[in-house]
């Protein structure tokens, strides 16, 4: 896990803060982003390095279904985590029925961020 380097997208900073202590914690490589448009600026600087897009689903601006499908546009194979304190709405079920993403619910432990996360990698 050490050499998997993910993206954490999240607008509340105390979120964004305890997410990534989490995964580090778990062995991952962190780049994070307030919102989808720094993401997208992130991703365009490094998009090989990058495998996992965790993001949060509500967020001002773009929201984390419109950014996972711009980053895919570039990337196929981008896995994906999507966090919200919602149920996911019909267009984000669509991604998670057909595999391409997981869905993590807010609030979340570190054990569920890193057994969701962990769980894309494996398909």
């Amino acid at each position: 896990m050490a050499d998997t380097t993910l993206l954490l997208v999240d607008d509340e900073p105390s979120v964004l803060n305890l997410a990534s202590i989490f995964l580090q914690k778990a062995g991952f490589k962190v780049l994070t982003a307030p919102n989808g448009l720094e993401a997208i600026t992130i991703f365009q600087e490094i998009p090989s390095s990058i495998e996992i897009l965790v993001t949060d689903v509500r967020m001002p601006g773009m929201d984390g279904l419109q950014l996972a499908r711009s980053l895919r546009d570039s990337k196929p194979q981008l896995k994906v985590v999507f966090m919200s304190g919602y149920p996911a709405s019909e267009d984000l079920q669509v991604e998670i029925d057909l595999g391409s993403a997981k869905f993590l619910p807010k609030p979340f432990t570190p054990q569920s961020i890193q057994m969701e996360v962990t769980s894309v990698i494996s398909g």
